[in-house]
């Protein structure tokens, strides 16, 4: 296997999802349930979401990227529920493509982050390294890519993964 490298290709933080070049393992993993699926998937017509694939993706962004976080998101007032006339009017008055998160959630990433900074090896392991770094190679003529969460050179990986049950 030839080692990870950044590629003159330019894949980016922007086009990463949407460009269809280089493999990744969501793609794989689309195929591995059948060839449909995968084109499907590769043709935006199928997307697999869940509560818990998205609470995965507000901490990553809330950890690695806050500014992205705080730009892209908005937390619901507690108690709010959505679909109710309160919450219509609550999102009315924020930014096009303002993404919620409901104040529970949101309370939950919080206690989950500072459980991690309470830990001085692991704060230490996020504050330095590269966040969201894009690798891109090649095995075989195959183009592949991946994204880590945090991409310390030489040291290690630091792949954040959430779970509802220990």
């Amino acid at each position: 296997m030839k080692k990870a490298t950044t590629s003159t290709l330019e894949i980016n933080n922007d086009n990463y999802y949407t460009d269809i070049t280089h493999i990744t393992n969501s793609m794989l993993g689309y195929l591995k349930e059948s060839p449909l699926h995968l084109y499907y998937y590769l043709k935006k017509k199928l997307v697999k979401e869940s509560d818990a694939l998205s609470f995965g993706n507000f901490y990553d962004e809330y950890l690695l990227e806050p500014d992205v976080f705080n730009t892209k998101y908005a937390v619901m007032p507690n108690g709010m529920r959505r679909g109710t006339r309160a919450y219509n009017e609550w999102l009315a008055d924020l930014p096009k493509n303002i993404q919620t998160i409901r104040s529970n959630e949101y309370k939950m990433i919080e206690n989950m982050a500072n459980a991690l900074y309470g830990s001085k090896d692991i704060f230490e392991m996020l504050k330095i390294g590269e966040k969201q770094k894009i690798l891109q190679w090649e095995i075989d003529g195959i183009k592949c890519k991946g994204k880590l969460d945090n991409y310390i050179p030489g040291e290690a990986i630091v792949d954040l993964k959430t779970a509802k049950e220990a």
